[in-house]
């Protein structure tokens, strides 16, 4: 077997695992919240004048909305009433997936803040594991604008094992001005790595993902499950069955290399 195929499968392997565990699984919570300014959007883009002068000067800018997520600034176009407004919270290590406005109204304009990196240290009750935090700021959208918001997020089936958390355990809370609020959270269904969840609310603030060791939370929905997870020494059985085939893969590769040796000592010994 080629060794670089070998390198590279074991690496991957360990990648994937390694990035299923969390680098939150030790239920710590984090210290500082930072959140960057909104940095000045750039000028609005604005049609040229044709070279008819009956036409006139065109100085109307075209509708967009600003999004920050963690410093990265893109633009979404106006989202009309009825329709939704959704992107991609594309961060290296962080189980937020994509958040979801239901417009009510046009939304022409406006700004939108999430950071996934440190968040303020708000208590959680006794028995509830941090998984992970976002915070989200609004700035020229009101409530009036959209009728909902859903904010969509996954959880590894290997922290769930490791801290004996039920699927249907999961929660998110809602912190704002000194206020929480425990928000309604469904299953959406499930992967090798992970489950998948979306929680809903009306306003933005800071989000904590956290676990019920043991639990079941109210009104939690029974997950549709692909891969039932058997734990073994608080690893699901699949994690044990990847870890084995590179076993394999390794034990045989050293044994043919050690046949290899032992031909070519013979060749020499002739």
């Amino acid at each position: 077997m080629d060794k670089k195929f070998l390198v590279a499968l074991i690496v991957l392997s360990l990648f994937v695992f390694i990035n299923s565990v969390h680098a939150d699984s030790s239920g710590g919570i984090g210290a500082t919240l930072t959140v960057p300014g909104s940095p000045t959007p750039p000028p609005s883009p604005s049609p040229q004048a044709g070279g008819n002068a009956g036409a006139g000067a065109m100085n109307a800018t075209v509708p967009y909305i600003d999004i920050y997520v963690q410093g990265v600034h893109t633009i979404q176009n106006a989202v009309h009433a009825g329709d939704n407004l959704t992107f991609p919270i594309d961060v290296f290590g962080s189980p937020f997936d994509r958040l979801t406005l239901v417009a009510a109204q046009d939304i022409n304009s406006g700004t939108i803040n999430i950071t996934t990196e440190g968040c303020q240290n708000h208590s959680l009750q006794e028995g509830e594991i941090f998984y992970d935090c976002a915070t989200v700021r609004i700035d020229g959208i009101t409530v009036n604008q959209y009728n909902a918001a859903n904010l969509n997020f996954r959880v590894s089936k290997v922290w769930l094992a490791i801290h004996n958390v039920s699927p249907s355990a999961i929660g998110v809370k809602k912190f704002n001005d000194g206020n929480m609020q425990v928000l309604n959270v469904n299953n959406t269904g499930s992967d090798i790595v992970y489950y998948h969840y979306t929680a809903q609310f009306l306003s933005f603030s800071d989000f904590i993902i956290y676990g019920l060791p043991g639990k079941v939370t109210a009104g939690g929905n029974c997950p549709q499950v692909s891969y039932a997870c058997y734990e073994i020494l608080s690893l699901c059985w699949y994690w044990w069955l990847l870890l084995g085939l590179v076993g394999v893969i390794v034990w045989q590769y050293y044994k043919s290399e050690k046949g290899n040796k032992k031909r070519k000592a013979k060749r020499k010994s002739r």
